[in-house]
């Protein structure tokens, strides 16, 4: 009779084990999945990442009147696309979302402008700006803003720059840091599942 109640005691831990480690994993999916999620304004109105789910989706860090990595990588976000024509990949299969480091002097309307002026399916999102502190720490982009004395505007942005792909369901599929022709291809084609 003891040993029973011995085997029984062993077999509810272990289910009560089992079924505790379902739950953890099912809450650090859960978790994982809705991590960079976030809803922002666009020149369309609020909208949000899951808004998006059935589009492959990059997005990048930047704001208008930044000089130069900011144009140089939305041209080379271009090239990349353009380099996968054998694919039959267009520019229309992945969305770029412009989120400005500059929300004082950034629009919707002025990013979605300044966007497509690189990269043909482009739309820009604003945050205000405590929200834009908690997005881009999800993101962990760093940027930070230094005045620029006797120049046409009065600061400046400094920022790290990254990539974050996300393909149809809305799931990160990867980041990039190193922002070459050759990178943004190779990404693009893990968000297409392309081998």
């Amino acid at each position: 009779m003891e040993k029973q109640k011995i085997i029984k005691t062993v077999i509810i831990t272990i289910i009560s084990l089992l079924a505790a480690g379902i739950v953890f994993g099912a809450i650090v999916y859960y978790n994982e999945q809705n991590k960079y999620e976030f809803t922002g304004q666009s020149s369309q109105g609020e909208i949000s990442l899951s808004d998006l789910k059935g589009q492959n989706v990059v997005i990048y860090f930047g704001y208008t009147y930044c000089p130069d990595v900011c144009p140089i990588t939305l041209e080379t976000l271009g090239k990349a696309v353009e380099s996968l024509k054998d694919y039959n990949i267009t520019a229309k299969d992945l969305l770029l979302l412009y989120v400005t480091l500059d929300p004082a002097r950034d629009t919707p309307e002025a990013l979605d402008e300044y966007a497509m002026w690189f990269y043909p399916n482009g739309m820009g999102i604003r945050f205000e700006e405590e929200d834009l502190q908690k997005i881009t720490k999800t993101y962990n982009i760093k940027y930070e803003i230094f005045p620029m004395e006797g120049s046409a505007v009065d600061y400046s942005v400094a920022h790290s720059s990254a990539l974050f792909f996300f393909n149809k369901d809305g799931k990160l599929v990867d980041r990039i840091t190193n922002l070459t022709v050759d990178n943004m291809a190779a990404s693009i084609k893990k968000v297409m599942g392309i081998k």
